[in-house]
């Protein structure tokens, strides 16, 4: 069983390209990305995206991607001639005006000039940032399927204790569904010895099956029990499991529910609240598996 809680990070370096990935899962219904990638890397985006897909299945994602290219080739620096020869007029007009020396400033001198000399990135190696891109964000993915599943791991041992309460309780149910209709002919009987009313016997019994027929939870307890063994079932089962138990959940509280509106025993009514309590716990929970 996996969560869908879960942190990975990974950093690789190849032949001076630094990339770095971090990753941050939490609890959803669907696949939900968040992407933070550099300017460089948004051609890349909908290979992260493919790549996510596969390895997360479900879940709130912030995937952030950082990226250093330190090779010597990665910055070219381009001159603008124009313009500095629109600052050597420029000084030159000034010169003349001011009546200053001939002498003409040094190169370095223009080259400090703001816009004559401008860095500009050299062009990417698209080939080499896939593949570096790939690297780094399938090692960040197998971190995050890690910690997914030791979270898993107690989320199962924590699903399994109330799955074992659940199974309890519906346990007792079972055993008191069959003394309904007698608890119920004998507060009856009750009634009417109070009330120092005659009843034809014939008449009597119909009324007890009546009851026994309209209140019988055999079946609201017999498909909840295959729920629980259903589920219990599940949490060895590998792969995406939460919406499967997440539709076992609703089955489950279906029948509780149907079993509580039933009772007319409060014994009964105690046990079914109970009964959806647990369940409640097993939904809350189960929000968090994969």
């Amino acid at each position: 069983m996996l969560s869908m809680t879960g942190y990975g990070q990974a950093r690789r370096e190849t032949d001076g390209r630094i990339m770095t990935a971090e990753v941050r899962c939490v609890n959803h219904r669907f696949l939900d990305l968040g992407l933070r990638l550099p300017r460089t890397l948004t051609a890349l985006e909908s290979l992260t995206r493919q790549l996510a897909g596969e390895k997360l299945v479900r879940g709130h994602a912030d995937i952030t991607v950082t990226y250093q290219n330190t090779r010597e080739d990665a910055v070219t620096v381009q001159l603008d001639e124009g313009l500095a020869k629109a600052y050597q007029a420029a000084i030159a007009r000034l010169q003349s005006s001011l009546a200053l020396s001939d002498a003409n400033p040094p190169a370095t001198y223009y080259a400090s000039l703001p816009g004559v000399l401008r860095e500009q990135p050299a062009d990417e190696d698209m080939d080499a940032l896939t593949e570096l891109l790939t690297e780094t964000l399938t090692e960040a993915f197998d971190q995050v399927t890690a910690a997914r599943a030791r979270e898993g791991e107690r989320l199962k041992a924590d699903l399994a204790s109330h799955l074992d309460i659940l199974n309890g309780l519906t346990g007792q149910l079972t055993q008191l569904a069959p003394t309904l209709p007698n608890e119920y002919q004998a507060r009856l009987n009750e009634r009417l010895a109070k009330l120092d009313v005659s009843v034809d016997p014939q008449r009597l019994a119909q009324e007890v099956a009546i009851f026994a027929d309209r209140c019988a939870i055999d079946e609201e307890l017999s498909r909840l029990s295959a729920h629980i063994a259903e589920m219990k079932r599940l949490l060895d089962t590998p792969g995406s499991l939460g919406k499967q138990i997440d539709f076992l959940l609703q089955e489950m509280n279906r029948e509780a529910n149907t079993t509580a509106s039933k009772s007319v025993s409060l014994e009964v009514t105690s046990l079914a609240v109970q009964c959806k309590n647990e369940i409640e716990k097993l939904r809350e929970q189960a929000q968090n598996v994969l």
